[in-house]
């Protein structure tokens, strides 16, 4: 049989070989050796926009700007960075202009870099405190819709979000959505953390009212390539930016499936920003839509983050979304979090390859890699495989699911 060789974080690679007539399913990303230039692509992107005129006439002088960057990807700082410099070509000046940033890790990192210009205002957002919140209006469903102020107070804003597709099974997933990214705890709780397929459809509905109601026009789409470079950048009014955006990410990223396999092996590749609970834990979600129950999935990671302590506490819970009151004290993404992994748990044994101790990845469940060598056992043993690359990313669907689904 031949080598399978899968990269994963930063130079690292898995080499595996099956038995033979052993079923093996790969699937790789996107296809191109060309990945889009972040800066030239955003620049194309926004002189072209989907269905709206040039940056140049998005703003007079005088006004206040706020870009927004809605998720922590390598592949949004260059995209920001030239947002910046072709707002400041066109009429604004540095102090009118605010980067508002996902935490406050972000703007460290941001700063390190020192590719935004001088006296460009750099905030992060902080769901539990009030003060920086602002109110807009009752949704339709009547929930009170608040963002951040130095989006409220802004004449213009551009969120700059990625278009990764959802694994649940639902239209749209609300990963990196300017709301509820940027809106309060409560409605991060709501909005992420719904298990149901008909409240995440109001969900992704309520996604979409809010920006309106913030009077969103221009917006920027970002959609991953298999390199964690940008695929694609595009730029646009709202809601073709959502339809083209939401085509061309499934294209790059989903992929049928006709069966489930007895093993699943998928891979993070890139570097710290990408080693993260919320990759592994999305990248596990996308592994259990595909595996058979009982079966076994392995993830290869270069993850160093210890479990946070929601994890730790809460992995063989079998409590669904608390209400406010009764809530640990943890983050909406923490609990996305905790749900996938649960979940995933609930179906197969999970492997992890790791930069953590045996200590903190078995204290929530997880069989323990050192030698990624030694998942030549599993392959040995299974009778059919299905390999993720970039699995943080992948949507793999099966067949008869699709079927099924009205």
């Amino acid at each position: 049989m031949p080598l399978h060789s899968l990269p994963y974080g930063t130079g690292r690679s898995l080499s595996l070989r099956f038995r033979s007539g052993t079923s093996i399913v790969e699937f790789s990303g996107p296809e191109t050796s060309d990945p889009a230039n972040a800066q030239a692509a955003t620049e194309r992107a926004l002189n072209n926009p989907l269905e709206f005129p040039p940056i140049t006439s998005a703003t007079v002088p005088g006004d206040q700007i706020t870009v927004a960057v809605c998720a922590s990807l390598p592949c949004m700082q260059p995209i920001a960075t030239k947002v910046i410099d072709m707002l400041l070509a066109a009429s604004a000046q540095p102090e009118e202009i605010t980067l508002l940033l996902p935490n406050e890790a972000d703007v460290a990192d941001y700063k390190s870099t020192e590719s935004i210009p001088a006296n460009i205002h750099l905030d992060s957002h902080t769901p539990d405190e009030r003060t920086t919140l602002g109110y807009i209006a009752a949704s339709q469903q009547g929930n009170p819709v608040y963002f951040h102020r130095a989006l409220c107070d802004a004449d213009f804003v551009l969120p700059i979000e990625p278009s990764i597709p959802d694994i649940e099974g639902d239209e749209g997933t609300l990963y990196g959505k300017l709301f509820p990214t940027y809106s309060d705890t409560d409605t991060r709780f709501r909005l992420l953390c719904a298990t149901d397929s008909h409240t995440r459809a109001q969900n992704a509905a309520e996604t979409q009212e809010a920006a309106w109601l913030l009077g969103i026009q221009l917006g920027i789409q970002v959609v991953p390539g298999a390199c964690n470079e940008p695929l694609h950048v595009l730029a646009g009014q709202s809601e073709a930016l959502q339809t083209i955006g939401g085509k061309l990410s499934t294209k790059a990223w989903h992929t049928d499936v006709s069966e489930p396999a007895s093993l699943v092996i998928g891979t993070i590749a890139g570097g710290p920003a990408l080693q993260t609970w919320e990759h592994v834990a999305r990248a596990l979600a996308a592994s259990a839509a595909v595996i058979q129950e009982g079966g076994a999935i392995a993830l290869c990671t270069e993850l160093k983050e210890p479990p946070f302590p929601a994890l730790k506490h809460m992995a063989f819970e079998t409590s669904e979304f608390l209400p406010p009151e009764d809530r640990p004290a943890h983050t909406a993404e923490e609990e996305l979090v905790v749900q996938r992994i649960r979940q995933t748990l609930q179906r197969a044994s999970v492997y992890l390859v790791s930069d953590l101790e045996s200590h903190d990845t078995e204290s929530i469940g997880f069989t323990h890699v050192d030698d990624p060598g030694s998942l030549q056992r599993l392959g040995e043993q299974c009778d059919s495989c299905i390999l993720l690359h970039n699995a943080q990313y992948a949507a793999p669907v099966l067949l008869q699911q699709e079927t099924q689904t009205p």
